[in-house]
């Protein structure tokens, strides 16, 4: 015989008591689940267990996403983990305050859920993007490290290679030993 707001203020009630009951319990629990969801949102990126077959790629035969996490795939995590720093990192050295907008927003979506005891994979999906940006912009800039490492090195290869045919045609070597000196 309850209408929607006698209802709502019922069940405010409750809450109120059972925190003001046991408040110790009610936030250990709220930031377990804060911890979880936070801990969710990092695995958004799959973390593979083991492909059954090629075409589980695209049709998955089993739930990896609710595989726990095990010793073996702790180095993945951290991974990770290094992603989403470097993402962050790197977003707020470029555009400040601003950059803190997703992360924002997945901390309090994470938040609010955890205060009503809810965590875990289906509970992230409205803010795993959140995530996602910082660990893709990490990866792009480990990506993009790697590759300027590698054409420093090409360059250094070439300018080494003209410096040596330079100086064959100054100093006369024998081909021999240019060619030793080339192969090494």
């Amino acid at each position: 015989g309850e209408n929607d707001a006698q209802y709502s203020r019922r069940l405010m009630g409750m809450a109120i008591a059972s925190f003001k009951s046991n408040p110790g319990f009610i936030l250990r629990t709220a930031a377990n689940h804060f911890v979880n969801n936070e801990i969710a949102s990092l695995l958004a990126f799959p973390l593979r267990d083991r492909l059954l077959a090629p075409d589980e790629l695209v049709w998955p035969q089993h739930s990896f996403w609710i595989t726990p996490i095990t010793a073996s795939q702790i180095p993945l995590f951290a991974f990770y983990l290094f992603l989403f720093t470097v993402g962050l990192v790197f977003t707020w050295q470029r555009h400040g305050i601003w950059s803190l907008l997703p992360f924002g927003m997945g901390l309090a979506y994470n938040f609010s859920s955890a205060v009503f005891f809810s965590s875990g994979v289906r509970f992230i999906v409205p803010v795993d993007w959140t995530v996602q940006l910082y660990q893709l912009l990490g990866l792009l800039l480990l990506g993009g490290w790697l590759l300027t490492f590698t054409e420093t090195a090409r360059k250094r290869v070439s300018d080494w290679l003209a410096h040596v045919s330079a100086e064959d045609t100054v100093l006369p070597v024998s081909s021999t030993w240019s060619r030793r000196r080339f192969l090494l």
